[in-house]
């Protein structure tokens, strides 16, 4: 067999390789790196051997696969407190610190890339830049920095109130001149804030459209909160590139309202629909699936906790069938779990709770979210000149869903960053050891 990738960094051969484009994993699998890129990937006998004094690293009884993408976190809150408490109780050192602690976790637990959607100040910025250079480890980090809100809307206490168009352009620029990644802003009300609406639109669409039209001009995604029907339909219109949570609730914000024209809509336009939503624990220690059914009530299966994550799952799944794009993430306000997994124990429960097909899920938590984010050139799938961020897990997620919680190994841009859910050791301004372990 002939030798390939002369010069090549590292040579990674495991027992299967899993794409993340919906395919089912291929045995004997290969993935050849140069300079944080891959240069091959595929059966190893495609691939070929690896060229004289290239590392090569083994997974017999393992699978490589893309890292996974959470869309939607906020590193430095967490859960149980309100945002009013987060900004008045927690000082942004701490926050900060709190940020270091869940970007470790994560990392380790094979979260490559996150998309931070909303913090005050420039804290997720100095935690970006942090990362980036090396100081701390963690995944890749896009942040929005603070969310534009209405007076006393979701959010207020940390964003930047905007009640007119001209005040929300004005604030997209701040945030520019900040450095923030990407536009958040609030187009509903939300859980986390006491006094606001989660059922009810904050912006007429004309002020959405002109935010968003001034994020695009100025080079940025924008991506919008929202519950309410009411304005996740105005924020379609005004051309958001992602609606965030998408819970489809009527204006009382207690009720269900799927709009099957909204959907249509976002089909059309391409807007994404990232369900930005952990699921209570109960239902990822439920044995076995939930009927629709039982999310309206009539099984009595279900906890009045839990009815809302069911139904969200069940709009999920009807707008996937009406052709919008459909990612998962966890909404993580860290605590509910303890290991950084959120978003491995979010997919188990899609799989195991929801019935959504495993193929299925391991995409929206890979390839669709690097499209959402407007990364999909570059990241989401184990292919040719993606950047080599990868996770080594122990068996086969694809029949075991829960084999994504035994993580052998992380890769970023082709070096090693944890190993075993653990940290590699730190060397120079890279978080990770030399590439690889030679085998031969």
């Amino acid at each position: 067999m002939a030798s390939v990738g002369t010069g090549a960094a590292l040579y990674i051969r495991a027992g299967r390789l899993l794409e993340g484009d919906g395919a089912a994993p291929v045995s004997g699998g290969a993935v050849l790196i140069e300079n944080g890129r891959i240069v091959a990937a595929g059966r190893a006998s495609e691939v070929g051997e690896p060229a004289s004094g290239v590392t090569v690293v083994e997974y017999p009884d393992g699978t490589v696969m893309p890292g996974l993408i959470d869309a939607h976190v906020h590193l430095t809150m967490r859960r149980g407190e309100t945002s009013v408490e987060y900004v008045q109780l927690i000082p942004e050192s701490v926050a900060l610190l709190r940020g270091v602690r869940a970007s470790a976790e994560i990392l380790a637990a094979g979260v490559t890339t996150v998309r931070d959607c909303g913090a005050r100040g420039r804290v997720l910025q100095d935690l970006r830049d942090a990362i980036r250079d090396g100081f701390v480890p963690g995944p890749r980090v896009l942040a929005s920095g603070p969310p534009i809100t209405t007076t006393a809307g979701h959010l207020w206490a940390l964003g930047y109130e905007s009640d007119t168009a001209e005040e929300g352009r004005r604030a997209v620029r701040r945030l520019v001149k900040e450095d923030a990644d990407f536009i958040k802003i609030c187009a509903t009300g939300g859980g986390m804030t006491p006094g606001s609406n989660v059922g009810r639109a904050q912006y007429p669409v004309e002020d959405l459209r002109a935010i968003a039209d001034d994020a695009h001009r100025l080079g940025r995604q924008i991506a919008a909160h929202a519950h309410g029907t009411e304005g996740l339909a105005r924020a379609v219109s005004a051309g958001i590139d992602t609606i965030e949570h998408v819970s489809w609730l009527d204006t009382t914000g207690r009720g269900q309202a799927f709009d099957e024209a909204v959907a249509r809509e976002m089909a059309a336009r391409g807007t994404f629909a990232n369900i930005a939503s952990s699921p209570p624990r109960s239902l990822v220690e439920t044995a076995g699936p939930v009927a629709a059914q039982d999310a309206a009530g009539a099984g009595g299966m279900v906890t009045s906790g839990e009815r809302p994550t069911i139904a969200r799952w069940e709009h999920a799944r009807r707008a996937m069938a009406l052709g919008v794009p459909v990612c998962f993430s966890t909404d993580a306000v860290y605590g509910n779990w303890d290991d950084g997994h959120d978003l491995s124990y979010l997919a188990q429960a899609l799989v195991e709770v929801g019935t959504f097909p495993v193929l299925e899920v391991l995409r929206m938590i890979t390839a669709v979210p690097a499209r959402a984010i407007g990364w999909g050139d570059r990241l989401g799938t184990v292919s040719e000149g993606k950047l080599a961020d990868l996770l080594v897990v122990r068996g086969n997620p694809a029949e075991r869903v829960r084999a994504l919680h035994d993580v052998l190994a992380v890769y970023k841009e082709g070096v090693l960053v944890s190993e075993n859910g653990g940290p590699a050791r730190a060397v120079g301004t890279a978080w990770g050891r030399p590439i690889g372990t030679a085998v031969h």
